[in-house]
């Protein structure tokens, strides 16, 4: 009976095991040559306590980063979930969910996997399977831990993602915290009451901005680039403690061989946007080769050695990775061999892709290449991205069945 029993449990767990990419579950490794922002994370680990923090700004300020460096300095047991525009599907977003939660603890969601494992519309019973959830968690753990919703801005507004997680931050047991970082404030119907209760933290651009001081640090300690407080002063000003337009005048000035007041003062009489103008001198001082391998693995949202090589018919996209990553060009590792630009530079070097046949043939290489490691939605992102309808159409009768089956609605409809 014990052997039907978990042949059962690992047959629910093949049923979500193809659709999960491990690294949209893994926290970003953090890199050695980062400022530590301790007085960000002292404010965040007294307030560890409450049912929802959310670290709200704009692209670029860090915010991933500082979650990073809460995990790492409290040591949490956390699930780490990087969210994306796929995840706006509930069936996709609670598949993944169980999966993180499976990996902090064996057998924590046995019934509510069990449940999404008899095909359910989820939509329409989302507090069924909340409730299911909520219930485990209170048998099932005693120790708190922390469910972190990376780029939570990239859901659809309209989703029931968010009424879902409403329903379960709501009822949720004072063993889970949840914490969102995103780019815009999350909108639930229980805001205004978690509020009053004082159960949420926000922490918003105007605590994620770099003070002089911590300026003056990051450019000492990380950059080895020794600026008088006048100068100090003269880089807040422009970058208005914007950490990302920080690295740039750094990165474009030990580029040029000039001083940090010589870029600013380039920068000043070109009168072009911060992150346009400085991620164009830094991409316009590396050699073409470089130039190129940056514009045309940008096609790729998560790179490897493996998809670079193939794309770009290249053999030493390895040693080009590491490279970028080691010079800090926007470049994170994500997993083992698994690297991914910063959005704003990976968009940057998209919008630099001049020949429409060339983006076409890349977009393409790269989903016969997906295609071939069975990575079919990816496979089909690609194709559509150049408008070859008649093989993403191909692809999606595929898997047509097994997301009607998952009642994947959402996916199928975008």
């Amino acid at each position: 009976m014990k052997q039907r029993k978990e042949r059962t449990q690992r047959k629910k767990k093949r049923h979500f095991e193809h659709v999960i990419l491990k690294t949209k579950l893994s926290p970003p490794l953090l890199k050695k040559n980062v400022i530590f922002r301790s007085r960000l994370v002292s404010l965040l680990r007294e307030h560890l306590d409450k049912k929802l923090i959310s670290v709200v700004a704009d692209a670029g300020y860090g915010k991933t980063t500082l979650l990073t460096q809460l995990i790492r300095d409290q040591n949490l047991p956390v699930v780490f979930y990087n969210l994306e525009r796929t995840d706006s599907d509930l069936m996709v977003f609670l598949s993944y969910l169980m999966h993180g939660l499976e990996q902090l603890q064996s057998h924590i969601v046995d019934r509510s996997s069990a449940l999404l494992g008899q095909n359910i519309d989820v939509n329409k019973n989302h507090e069924l399977v909340m409730g299911t959830l909520i219930n485990e968690l209170v048998e099932k753990r005693s120790e708190r831990f922390y469910l972190i919703l990376d780029d939570y801005h990239t859901l659809l507004k309209d989703c029931m993602v968010h009424k879902a997680l409403d329903y379960f931050i709501d009822h949720m047991p004072g063993t889970v915290c949840v914490i969102i970082a995103s780019r815009t404030e999350p909108v639930y119907a229980s805001l205004i009451k978690w509020r009053s209760k004082q159960n949420i933290f926000e922490l918003s651009r105007n605590e994620l901005v770099f003070t002089q001081h911590e300026i003056k640090a990051l450019l000492s300690g990380v950059y080895q680039v020794v600026l008088s407080d006048e100068e100090v002063a003269r880089v807040s000003e422009h970058t208005e403690g914007w950490v990302t337009g920080i690295q740039l005048i750094v990165q474009s000035a030990g580029k040029d061989r000039k001083t940090v007041k010589e870029t600013l003062n380039g920068y000043i009489a070109a009168n072009q946007p911060l992150f346009q103008y400085f991620a164009n001198e830094i991409l316009t001082g590396e050699d073409l080769r470089i130039q190129n391998f940056l514009r045309y693995s940008a096609i790729l949202e998560i790179m490897t050695p493996d998809s670079c090589n193939t794309i770009m018919e290249l053999k030493d996209s390895a040693q080009l990775l590491r490279e970028l990553e080691h010079r800090n060009l926007f470049l994170a590792a994500v997993g083992k061999d698994e690297y991914k630009y910063h959005h704003l530079f990976r968009q940057f070097l998209l919008d630099r892709i001049d020949d429409v046949q060339l983006r076409k043939s890349l977009n393409l290489k790269a989903a016969r290449y997906y295609q071939q490691k069975g990575q079919i939605e990816q496979a089909i992102q690609h194709y559509l991205e150049v408008d070859h309808y008649e093989l993403a159409g191909k692809l999606i009768a595929q898997i047509e069945s097994r997301m009607r089956t998952q009642a994947r609605f959402t996916t199928l409809t975008a």
